[in-house]
């Protein structure tokens, strides 16, 4: 599913709050899922949890450390305990929990607000449409890419969105997709992954070469 709904539950934190994130809230919030996040003013770190663990995977630059400041997150494994405790020490602002591609859950108990966020999974799209074959993939030079493919889009794709038709043959970075520079390729490969028309390149070039058999 490239199609991807992204639930963020928020519980404002702070002295100023009547209560805080207690241990058997986190406990209920981690049953529905591994990833939350942290927020201090304008910055934030992301955590992941397993196995009762709890870890800063990333985040801003000047929140993370070794040392325990104030205003440090500690680079270190944290238990339950620890985490709340942490959040307190640092005068963390939100809690948030990120649910991906699930229904609204009700956990009225624990969080302030609701947000849900709509985005597409361009990684998954090109995958998807590399299984149909409107497209193959080869590694990525860029170094810096968060997705190691590159995409050439087959002939035919053109057919499907008239967009594409610059672009058949051209080779681009996965990561390229969803940028405001490459709107247009954008557009084109999501209505391309989106459209019913079940025939692949190869199946319209079949199709052409019997109807020209006939005549």
């Amino acid at each position: 599913m490239a199609k991807k709904f992204e639930t963020h539950y928020i519980q404002l934190l702070g002295s100023d709050k009547p209560s805080f994130l207690s241990v058997d809230d986190l406990k209920l919030a981690i049953h529905y899922s591994s990833e939350i996040r942290g927020v201090w003013g304008e910055e934030y770190v992301d955590f992941h949890i397993e196995k009762g663990v709890i870890y800063p995977t990333k985040g801003s630059f000047n929140l993370l450390g070794c040392s325990e400041a104030r205003m440090t997150v500690g680079i270190k494994e944290y238990s339950l305990e620890e985490f709340i405790g942490m959040l307190k020490r640092t005068s963390a602002t939100k809690f948030i929990l990120l649910v991906v591609n699930n229904k609204p859950i009700e956990l009225a108990k624990i969080f302030t607000c609701i947000q849900i966020t709509y985005s597409i999974d361009y990684p998954k799209m090109v995958t998807d449409l590399e299984r149909r074959r409107w497209l193959s993939t080869c590694r990525s030079l860029n170094v810096l890419s968060t997705d190691e493919r590159r995409f050439t889009l087959k002939a035919g794709a053109e057919k499907i969105d008239i967009r594409l038709k610059d672009y058949i043959s051209e080779t681009y970075e996965v990561d390229s997709l969803g940028t405001s520079f490459w709107d247009d390729l954008t557009k084109g490969i999501e209505k391309l992954w989106s459209s019913h028309l079940k025939a692949t390149p190869a199946d319209q070039q079949s199709g052409s070469t019997e109807k020209n058999g006939e005549t």
